[in-house]
């Protein structure tokens, strides 16, 4: 008779037998044992061919002469040499690679034909690519190794960025980076525009620009690469390699203070610390926190001879009544004080009803109007009132002066 078995572990040991057996299950004959070893599966090797090499990047195809699962990565041959500049053994490399990744290393494994890319990388340094066969945990082949340098940076004069915020609170703002080419690495931060103003900054200029953005910039790359926990056995390269963006980034801001400005930035950055482009600037003012309604923005209108000045009440700061006055070339109200100026349009105002005579307050939306008739060019319009919050209390006076052209 003739039997087969599937499914079985290469080169490891199996025992096969043969027993007589009667009608009533007994034993007939003594058992008859073999032993058999299945075969080892021959080592996979891996062929590796060279892609791009840039001053921040690489690409390896590899090629595997069996379909098992191995790991490739990229590593500075700084870190695989001993102090004599002489590289360690291939066992201690793979040793080294395993126990740098710990449980991450999941995320180099492959299997088949693989393009393996990385960015960034830092410029003008020995690299090496290493692949190991690796399944279960377990080393199954021996160390390929592929040395390669990448090249030195250089001014990239085609990227740019785009920088948008919201969600802009009183201590908050959201913020966006968008590069307009993805895997070029970049730094993106931001400063107080005092910071930037105190390095010179101006944001009409660009060369000020660039000049407090890379100053404020290397300031913080150190202060970080300081506090770093691997500092001890990591280079200032190394840091900015794990720290760097190379696509689209977004994050909330907090902590701020209120009614501030701050100067949102990206700017092309290599892991040593080069810088590639011009700087892209957002300058962001987070809300101010108001106690008393205020007035946002005036705007005027014209209707033949009659103007229309528009009153547009801060969201963030609103206001339940409003009073206001105009006036062509007359300062009596403008120039009263503010508490005349609020008696004037709170006088016989009755909190409890909201009756008042003669009608000084209105209830108030988001803009109220004020308008006066037979201006000239060369009038001057004086307008003041008062903005009430929750309670009478909570006012603001304000005034206006518009003259017309």
């Amino acid at each position: 008779d003739f039997t087969s078995s599937n499914g079985l572990t290469a080169a490891s040991l199996y025992f096969v037998f043969a027993v007589g057996i009667g009608p009533d299950g007994t034993a007939t004959t003594a058992p008859v044992v073999k032993q058999v070893t299945t075969a080892a599966p021959p080592e996979n090797t891996f062929s590796v061919v060279q892609g791009l090499i840039g001053h921040s990047d690489a690409s390896y195809s590899v090629v595997p002469a069996h379909s098992e699962s191995y790991v490739a990565v990229f590593e500075r041959s700084r870190y695989l040499k001993d102090n004599s500049g002489n590289y360690l053994s291939d066992n201690d490399i793979i040793n080294a690679v395993i126990e740098s990744k710990g449980s991450t290393i999941s995320s180099d494994v492959y299997s088949g034909n693989t393009t393996i890319y990385e960015c960034p990388l830092v410029p003008d340094e020995d690299y090496c690519l290493l692949v190991f066969g690796y399944f279960a945990g377990e080393v199954t082949t021996g160390l390929t190794k592929e040395e390669f340098h990448t090249s030195a940076a250089s001014p990239d004069q085609q990227q740019s960025f785009s920088i948008m915020s919201s969600s802009i609170a009183t201590d908050s703002f959201e913020v966006s980076y968008s590069p307009y080419y993805e895997n070029r690495p970049f730094m993106a931060n931001y400063m107080p525009m005092s910071d930037f103003i105190s390095l010179g900054g101006n944001l009409n200029d660009k060369e000020s620009i660039n000049a407090a953005v890379r100053k404020y910039n290397d300031n913080v790359i150190d202060e970080l690469y300081d506090s770093w926990s691997l500092k001890e056995y990591a280079d200032r390269k190394e840091f900015l390699h794990r720290r760097l963006n190379t696509a689209y980034v977004s994050y909330k801001i907090e902590g701020l203070n209120p009614g501030t400005e701050y100067l949102c930035y990206a700017v092309g950055i290599t892991a040593d610390g080069t810088c590639t482009t011009d700087a892209a600037v957002l300058k962001v003012t987070t809300k101010s926190v108001y106690d008393t309604p205020q007035i946002s923005e005036v705007l005027p209108s014209y209707s033949g001879t009659w103007l229309t000045l528009w009153f547009y009440i801060n969201p963030d700061a609103p206001a339940k009544l409003y009073g206001c006055s105009s006036s062509i070339n007359s300062r009596d109200l403008y120039d009263k004080s503010d508490e005349e100026i609020k008696d004037h349009f709170l006088n016989g105002y009755n909190w409890e009803t909201g009756s008042q005579s003669p009608k000084m307050l209105w209830p108030a939306s988001e803009y109220f109007q004020s308008s006066v008739g037979n201006v000239s060019p060369g009038d001057v319009v004086y307008s003041a009132g008062v903005l009430v919050g929750d309670n009478k209390d909570s006012y603001t006076v304000f005034r206006h002066i518009y003259e017309v052209k």
